[in-house]
């Protein structure tokens, strides 16, 4: 006669097994909370150190490089705020022929369009630009020709104080008020860990290597 197969036994915690599982959710806990305690000040000296932010006013411009920044340019154009829109973003050598350029300067332009901000009023650099002296210049070169006397920009939240410093050592030298209005950074905490390290050799060198090349150019400090 064939025996019955056994049925499954189902497992149940042991009253040994409990402990070790409480023990195991507590330190997880635990690991968390000091997480919590170490990165908060961290985050809170960073802002301090980092972050830099003047009250929104009217301006002659607003300056943008990214796509999500074109919605806010516009609400600034059409509630009167900013007179000018303009791309730090222009046509790659390579494609400066095509028509239209294949750049991220025209997926900008198109966005703002979309939000109803005039052709005539949307402007951006005659090319994409190679280094941070070469923008510097073909910014400069439209301020100037415009009649720019102040504009406004939207740095991610840790890189505000960096534009903060290399407006101070060079067009604020020449007259030109600028507006900061820094936008909290999204992401993992290694994430941001990451762009400060690159924010930390960008700062190094526009000071050791840039900046001093604009001075010699167009007599900042001097």
């Amino acid at each position: 006669m064939k025996s019955k197969a056994s049925l499954p036994q189902l497992q149940t915690t042991t009253p040994r097994q409990r402990p070790r599982r409480l023990l195991r959710w507590g330190a997880i806990i635990v690991l968390v909370l000091i997480a919590v305690w170490i990165l908060k000040p961290i985050d809170l000296f960073l802002n301090y150190a980092l972050v830099y932010e003047t009250p929104m006013k009217n301006v002659d411009a607003v300056m943008i490089s990214q796509l999500g920044e074109a919605k806010t340019a516009a609400e600034l154009f059409h509630n009167g705020s900013a007179k000018r829109i303009f791309i730090l973003r222009g046509p790659r050598p390579e494609y400066r022929n095509v028509n239209p350029p294949i750049s991220a300067h025209t997926v900008i332009r198109d966005e703002l369009l979309k939000q109803l901000a005039p052709a005539h009023a949307i402007a951006h650099l005659p090319y994409e630009a190679t280094n941070e002296i070469d923008s510097h210049r073909l910014l400069r070169e439209w301020v100037f020709a415009n009649n720019v006397k102040s504009i406004a920009v939207f740095p991610p939240k840790y890189y505000s104080f960096f534009y903060q410093m290399t407006h101070k050592q060079t067009l604020e030298l020449e007259g030109i008020e600028l507006v900061v209005r820094p936008v909290e950074q999204d992401g993992i905490w290694r994430k941001q860990i990451m762009g400060l390290e690159n924010l930390l050799v960008r700062m190094a060198w526009w000071q050791l290597i840039e900046l001093p090349q604009l001075q010699s150019e167009f007599g900042y400090g001097a």
